[in-house]
């Protein structure tokens, strides 16, 4: 009986803890990500310079396209098909079939939200 109730009390913390810490990524999750970061300067600036480090080198300048598509035009415009959500798990975990790796290990999500805010912009720039 005292190992059972070790038992549950681990496992009722451990549970805890997981759920505490993980990302749910559900539609809260992402209107609150969009809400802080999409049109924030401050993210736009930080979003700029990890996209320099982490994607420049196939995206292109200011995300115009190089070995890898455009990321501010067709679906990436404002309005096109292609939401904030798409670009998040797309960076976090690649696209399987296509030279985009996944950036899982290197980015955290608000990096990622700080990219997509640059990425947003300047697009917005062309729309404008």
């Amino acid at each position: 009986m005292k190992f059972f109730l070790i038992f549950c009390i681990l496992f009722n913390y451990l549970f805890f803890l997981s759920n505490t810490f993980s990302n749910d990524y559900s539609d809260d999750y992402f209107k609150k990500m969009n809400s802080i970061y999409i049109k924030n300067n401050s993210s736009i600036e930080e979003g700029k310079s990890k996209y320099s480090i982490n994607c420049i080198s196939c995206h292109g300048p200011k995300g115009k396209g190089g070995r890898a598509p455009t990321l501010i035009s067709n679906g990436f415009a404002p309005g096109g098909v292609y939401k904030n959500e798409f670009f998040f798990f797309t960076i976090k975990y690649g696209r399987e079939g296509t030279i985009m790796g996944s950036f899982d290990s290197i980015l955290s999500d608000i990096d990622i939200y700080h990219i997509i805010s640059y990425l947003r912009n300047e697009a917005n720039k062309i729309t404008d």
